[in-house]
């Protein structure tokens, strides 16, 4: 959120971390947003996730919150 509370928008042609364990919804969701200009980084597993992305710089990480694993 910026100072005046808005949310902040990601900005046109940045990284994005994307994870969900659901193949389609990560096809669909990865396919939005590189059509909005962005890359998108795609993760099934939330081990390679914590293992890859740390190491990474992204504009944003777009998270499954309600995963098995």
């Amino acid at each position: 959120m910026d100072t005046a509370g808005r949310h902040a928008a990601t900005p046109r042609g940045a990284r994005v971390l994307l994870l969900d364990d659901d193949e389609s919804v990560l096809r669909s969701v990865a396919r939005l947003l590189r059509s909005a200009g962005h890359t998108v980084e795609p993760f099934s597993s939330p081990r390679e996730f914590l293992r890859r992305a740390p190491a990474e710089e992204a504009g944003c990480a777009v998270i499954d919150l309600s995963m098995p694993e």
